[in-house]
């Protein structure tokens, strides 16, 4: 459509390259569709996909009904069918649903961030402020993993884990939460997730040393089921 600089279609039959969706790609398959805006982004094949408005540099690689939300920027999904991405980065996966594309999948996030104090400090999936949040009437269990190393060689690592909820509006961890410290170069580093009632999300803060620039890197699987 207007403005779809350098897109392209391969093939198929009934598949769209929205308006301004510049240097976008379709494949081939069928009623494949990207819409405005969401530049660089690709579907290879399959069929009744769908990547959203603003969803910058996406991927859909084939399968059937799946779709990349509205402003899920560097969101991907694999295959399979009736799969949904919202979040920037979220590699989401399903072969099914209920009732609606992602109702029933697993996800994949990457969080990351910088300390140099011992202020908490929270992860994020851009490392600067998208945060991983979760919709109205969704449960996730949550499996992270946390790694961390300062410029000076020290290192540690972690595992979270827990479920956490949304209902209508109001978001909070299921139980107790559970963290296990496979090894840290100084004992006083630490991490946790938090249940972020006010933006609805699953954050992980951080703690490191003053003075000492820490990278920290997360990574959080999880199993989504929506009502």
């Amino acid at each position: 459509q207007t403005n779809a600089d350098i897109s392209f279609i391969g093939g198929g039959q009934s598949n769209t390259i929205g308006v301004s969706a510049r240097a976008a790609i379709v494949v081939g398959g069928t009623n494949n569709l990207i819409q405005r805006d969401a530049w660089l982004s690709t579907i290879s094949g399959g069929g009744g996909n769908t990547i959203q408005s603003n969803a910058y540099g996406s991927a859909i690689s084939g399968g059937v009904f799946n779709t990349i939300r509205t402003n899920a920027q560097f969101a991907t999904v694999p295959g399979g069918s009736s799969a949904a991405a919202a979040s920037y980065g979220q590699l989401a996966y399903a072969s099914g649903s209920f009732a609606n594309p992602g109702d029933a999948q697993t996800s994949t996030y990457v969080l990351r961030n910088v300390t140099t104090t011992t202020n908490e400090t929270e992860l994020f999936l851009d490392g600067s402020g998208q945060r991983l949040t979760i919709p109205a009437g969704r449960t996730w269990t949550f499996d992270i993993l946390v790694v961390a190393r300062s410029t000076t060689g020290q290192s540690a690592g972690y595992q979270l884990r827990g479920v956490i909820e949304n209902v209508s509006g109001t978001t909070a961890f299921v139980g107790s939460t559970s963290q296990t410290a496979f090894g840290e170069d100084v004992p006083a580093w630490d991490t946790g997730p938090i249940a972020d009632n006010v933006n609805d999300a699953l954050g992980i803060r951080v703690v490191g040393s003053d003075g000492v620039t820490i990278r920290w890197v997360a990574t959080v699987r999880t199993v989504e089921v929506t009502n």
